[in-house]
């Protein structure tokens, strides 16, 4: 009868134990929330170097879990919880995206390091679908759709060019900007392609009174109808080790309005330093980090800007200095939210302006119903955000 009450207990206890092996810690919350950003191989995934601490191993490993996705959620440079609101929109539904946390996770690396003193701490890498995170989030009304968000703020077009300066080859190049299109796309901007153009348009920039110093591509960028211009910079860097050729390539962007050449967004990442056969891999692993940064920077400033109106360049041509100006300074105010006059000449006129018309074509029409002058207001040129009028 002992026998059989110790063997009951015995079993009894070894299938407890392997019962709390299976269970997960009932946490909701990470307790290290220490995480690295280590890349962003699409625009749909991510990888983070991510801590854990537990009082027991499996705590440990449970808790790096949570603390990447709360990496990717909050501590990340581009949270996808990036305003007070979506954050408290989250708080009622933690729970189920934390203990439904490996629908997110497509990877999982061994135990990267591990520590024991009081607690067990340990760093493991994943790889979390930040697509299907954002789908979710989107779904239970934690973060706006950017499908509704671009149908009320009319999303920018873009222009992409590779800076001339850079140490990378016509295919390199093709390689960055196929890479940040594919982000840019994916976000419901417009890319508008200005591959293949070689010359500035020389009556453009003689009506704008500027000089052959300035990058032809901008010019380019402003008449082909683009609101926003980026241009990239490429940096190949190599060196030998143990007669091993290590590359390395560094990426940078900035953003700017076409309309006022105004940089808006920046932003820079490198690969790591690897021997690989050409640069072409490391280019779109460094585009790969900067996009999503610098398409961040894009929206928020986008969203701050539009409020005022779209902003446009009028520039004028006039054939006497007086009531024209004045005339005209008049009827701009009268139509745009926000006027700034960039320069005035006695032939010429330049505006920055925000003003809320669907395009440059309504701009026009709403100048010439404003314009109180005598004189007869005509269009030059038209493209996206650029308008050329002359007045005579």
């Amino acid at each position: 009868m002992k026998i059989f009450i110790y063997l009951s207990m015995l079993f009894l206890f070894i299938g407890c134990n392997s019962i709390n092996n299976q269970i997960k810690p009932k946490s909701t919350t990470p307790f290290s929330k220490k995480a690295v950003y280590i890349e962003s191989e699409s625009f749909s995934e991510i990888s983070v170097l991510s801590y854990g601490r537990g009082n027991s191993f499996n705590e440990a490993v449970y808790d790096s879990k949570l603390t990447a996705l709360w990496f990717v959620l909050n501590g990340n440079k581009n949270p996808l919880l990036n305003n007070k609101q979506s954050k408290e929109n989250f708080i009622k539904f933690s729970h189920k995206y934390y203990t439904n946390i490996d629908d997110f996770i497509i990877f999982e690396s061994n135990i990267k390091s591990k520590k024991q003193n009081k607690m067990y701490v340990i760093s493991k890498i994943y790889k979390i679908n930040i697509q299907n995170l954002k789908e979710n989030l989107i779904q239970d009304n934690i973060i706006d759709d950017i499908q509704n968000i671009s149908n009320n703020i009319d999303m920018p077009s873009i222009s992409i060019i590779v800076n001339k300066n850079s140490n990378s080859t016509e295919l390199e190049n093709n390689v960055a900007i196929n890479t940040i299109s594919e982000y840019f796309q994916n976000n419901n901007f417009e890319v508008k392609s200005i591959q293949g153009i070689k010359n500035s348009n020389k009556n453009l920039m003689k009506y704008m009174n500027l000089n052959n110093n300035i990058d032809p591509l901008y010019f380019i960028s402003l008449k082909n109808g683009s609101d926003i211009l980026v241009i990239i910079n490429i940096n190949n860097n190599n060196r030998t080790k143990h007669n091993n050729l290590l590359r390395k390539s560094i990426v940078s962007a900035k953003a700017y309005y076409t309309s006022s050449s105004k940089q808006l967004a920046s932003s820079i990442a490198n690969s790591e330093e690897r021997i690989v056969s050409n640069n072409s891999v490391l280019i779109q692993e460094a585009t790969n980090d900067l996009s999503l940064n610098i398409i961040s920077q894009i929206k928020n400033s986008w969203s701050k800007e539009i409020k005022n109106g779209k902003l446009f360049k009028i520039i004028v041509s006039m054939s006497e200095y007086g009531n024209i100006s004045d005339n005209f300074d008049k009827a701009i105010r009268n139509s745009c939210e926000r006027v700034k006059k960039s320069f005035e000449t006695k032939t010429k006129l330049d505006y920055d302006a925000n003003c809320k018309v669907e395009n440059s074509s309504s701009l026009f029409k709403l100048l010439q119903k404003n314009y109180e002058g005598d004189e007869t207001i005509k269009k030059d040129l038209e493209s996206g955000t650029l308008l050329l009028l002359n007045i005579e």
